[in-house]
Formats: C-alpha cells, structure tokens, sequence
C-alpha cells in the first residue's frame, strides 16, 4: 500500500484538481469504495459507493471528509485504515509522479 499524506491529498481534493475519482478498499475487504469531484455540478465533490443507499454529493471537501459513511466513519477518520487503489486511475505513485499534482 502506497501511504498518501492526507492533508496533502485533501488540498488536491479541495482545489479539485487531479482529482476526478478516487477508488479505495479496507485491507482484506473485496468491496471497492470510490468519491471524485466534478466541477460541472452543482454539488461537486460525490460518493458512488459508501453505507447510503444512493450516490451522495457535496458542496465542499470538508462536507465530503466529515461524513460519516464509509462504515460508520469519515474519510478523515478511515484514512490511516484504507488502501487507496487509484486516483484518476493511476496508482498513488503515478499520480503523484505525473506532474498533475
């Protein structure tokens, strides 16, 4: 697992730049998560997957991060615990290695 500094990465994700899907999974959990930002929406930053029945959306990052439906729990709280799988689907290294960031 690539460790992604979270303050880093959510500044990326408040700016929404680079940002437009993230996948991630709890270690040994076969159940993929994700979240992006589309700056074409009205509410931008959303939830595909997570403990609501339906997509989630946000008008900002920190609502998005304070939210608590990943189990139970908020991106902010989750952070240390989950395995990011891609950003924009790059690996965490290509991500951040690809100037974008």
């Amino acid at each position: 697992m690539a460790a992604l500094d979270y303050g880093y990465y959510f500044s990326k994700l408040k700016e929404g730049t680079s940002i437009s899907e993230t996948w991630f999974n709890f270690p040994g959990d076969e159940e993929d998560y994700f979240f992006g930002y589309d700056e074409e929406e009205e509410k931008p930053y959303w939830v595909g997957h997570c403990d609501l029945e339906d997509t989630a959306e946000y008008a900002t990052a920190e609502e998005l991060a304070a939210a608590p439906i990943f189990r139970g729990k908020s991106l902010q709280d989750i952070w240390n615990e989950i395995e990011i799988l891609s950003i924009c689907g790059l690996s965490v290294e290509e991500w951040m290695e690809s100037g974008t960031v």
